[in-house]
């Protein structure tokens, strides 16, 4: 993260964005003076440890975030293993998040938890304590018998990426952070600080918790053209993840689920007011992407992260965004 006062400012692909574009973006952010690069794991579609790897491997100094894996997909001493791989080839370069998963995607994969807050807690808890160092021997929702890493890695600094009340609370007191989610508001972030603060306060010594806050993000000289762009991704993501806490903080949940239900995506791009765009979305000329980052940090995200999704204009966005978006903060 920056110093103190400064805004970090990151970008990460979406799972749209082809692996074989995914190196040469990554280089450009760096090249081009990011802060911070951001890498997902959208079932299924791109592998956030490969990912990572092609990521630190190809860049530098620039730290890597993973944003997010889910806590069920793998044992959590493979999910441990992994983050200890990548940290000891490239020290104090990785961020790792963790976290529930989209339940249509952990529904597929027939990984649904009983109880998904104590299933995070579980799988949080004991892959720190493994790149920690220490041996474990426990049953619960994993099975370890005398597990312990060959290479731990105990510095890299392990995220929740939840967005619920509850699993705010328990990332500000087992987290160094947690990873806001893409379709983020600013009015979402204060949310979940104040939260975040209070669960924190009732920690014996609590922690730092950051909020690095991914944002999607259309930039284009045609404003119009990134506008149109952003309506439609917005669209598919409300229709996707219906009312949530990020749309009840805007009163529109019986809106959107009356739209969802007369055709879903396809209703939602057609019908929804212009400012729901500005609410979820980082859209239009490089003045109205800056404006979304100062608001987002004013807010309280310690980090924006501004999320690409249109493969052709990957290396155009980042360089509109650097000349005009960095060079202004």
């Amino acid at each position: 993260m920056r110093n103190a006062g400064s805004i970090s400012v990151g970008v990460s692909l979406a799972s749209t964005i082809p692996p074989s574009q995914l190196v040469d973006a990554y280089r450009l952010i760096e090249e081009r003076g990011f802060h911070e690069l951001w890498v997902h794991e959208d079932y299924f579609y791109h592998g956030a440890f490969s990912a990572a790897a092609m990521a630190l491997q190809a860049t530098r100094s620039i730290p890597v975030g993973i944003g997010i894996v889910s806590a069920m997909v793998r044992h959590p001493a493979v999910t441990a293993m992994e983050i200890a791989t990548l940290a000891g080839a490239h020290p104090g370069r990785l961020r790792v998040g963790i976290g529930h998963g989209v339940p249509e995607w952990m529904q597929q994969l027939g990984l649904k938890p009983k109880s998904p807050l104590q299933s995070l807690r579980e799988v949080l808890t004991s892959v720190r304590r493994l790149l920690g160092g220490e041996m474990l021997t426990q049953t619960g929702l994993f099975t370890f018998d005398h597990v312990q890493l060959a290479h731990p890695a105990a510095d890299v600094p392990l995220y929740a990426g939840v967005i619920g009340p509850k699993s705010l609370a328990l990332s500000a007191q087992i987290a160094d952070g947690t990873v806001i989610t893409v379709m983020s508001s600013p009015k979402y972030i204060a949310h979940a600080r104040q939260i975040t603060t209070d669960a924190a306060a009732l920690v014996t010594h609590p922690r730092p918790h950051e909020l690095p806050t991914l944002t999607l993000c259309f930039v284009d000289a045609d404003r119009q053209s990134a506008r149109r762009a952003a309506r439609k991704m917005v669209a598919q993501m409300l229709a996707m993840a219906g009312p949530d806490i990020l749309t009840h903080l805007y009163g529109i949940d019986d809106q959107l689920r009356d739209m969802i239900v007369r055709g879903g995506a396809q209703i939602v791009e057609a019908e929804m007011p212009e400012e729901w765009i500005d609410w979820f979305a980082a859209a239009g000329e490089p003045e109205e992407c800056l404006e979304r980052v100062r608001a987002l940090t004013r807010a309280g995200a310690t980090s924006v992260i501004l999320t690409l999704t249109e493969p052709a204009k990957v290396g155009s966005s980042i360089t509109l965004l650097a000349d005009h978006v960095l060079r202004r903060l």
